[in-house]
């Protein structure tokens, strides 16, 4: 399953905080689209995925927008030190 959210209109650190609550609600496996306009917000992003062990797949750039898909791979949780 793909799902596709569409945060153009929030400013950073919005869409983050909103990406990374629906990653944690995401079924292992899916796919999410996040599409935003800040460039701020896909090193957050891609950042905060990585760092809760899931599948940065690629980022897209579409004219002024980015679409950054992020696959769930495995049960949501901090990495350990």
């Amino acid at each position: 399953m793909i799902r596709e959210f569409d945060l153009r209109k929030e400013e950073c650190p919005i869409p983050f905080m909103k990406a990374m609550r629906e990653l944690s609600k995401a079924s292992i496996g899916e796919e999410l689209i996040f599409i935003v306009e800040d460039e701020k917000c896909i090193e957050l992003i891609e950042g905060g995925a990585k760092i809760f062990s899931q599948s940065v797949e690629k980022v897209e750039k579409l004219d002024k927008l980015y679409k950054i898909y992020v696959r769930k791979t495995g049960e949501f949780k901090l990495p350990s030190v």
